[in-house]
């Protein structure tokens, strides 16, 4: 059996597929959804390094904290200056500064209610050194300080009396 081919059929082309269809441009659609991607990316990082920033010296503290050795000569002096320092970066210097003493350990106890702090900072003068498990335990409270009150929460009539503080000649 022979098959004839149809004359009709001769004469068609074969079909042509469309180009097929690429992935640019982008619809509207994806464009805004890419822009408000990177808007938030790029506000993450900001906040993220205003943050890591503010709390440099929350962090420095802490190390220098962990670095020091009971036992080492004039240890709660130190851990008293690395409090005095960490305290000066989130405040300003002249309200903190002058601060010794009972009045030292007032503002340190408004800030994060540690009474044994005071107390084993104020026997960093004494003619007896702090014992070893005096000095363990002094490390351990101003860790704990350190944690609980650094960054330093000002409220606005705090804000406002530094303010109008900082604008005071200075004679």
């Amino acid at each position: 059996m022979s098959v004839t081919p149809n004359p009709a059929l001769a004469s068609l082309k074969d079909i042509h597929l469309p180009t097929a269809i690429g992935h640019w441009p982008l619809p509207i659609g994806y464009w805004i959804v890419i822009v408000i991607s990177i808007i938030v990316l790029c506000l993450i990082g900001i906040f993220t390094l205003k943050r890591l920033k503010y709390t440099a010296a929350k962090r420095e503290a802490l190390s220098q904290l962990a670095a020091l050795q009971p036992g080492e000569e004039y240890f709660a002096i130190q851990v008293n200056s690395i409090l005095k320092r960490a305290a000066m970066s989130y405040v300003p210097r002249h309200q903190i500064a002058s601060l010794e003493g009972t009045a030292w350990y007032h503002w340190l106890t408004q800030q994060s209610d540690i009474p044994q702090l005071s107390q084993l900072l104020d026997n960093r003068y004494q003619a007896a050194p702090l014992s070893v498990t005096e000095q363990l335990t002094l490390k351990t409270v101003a860790k704990k300080w350190l944690v609980n009150s650094l960054p330093i929460k000002i409220d606005t009539a705090q804000k406002e009396k530094m303010h109008s503080a900082s604008k005071e000649p200075i004679c």
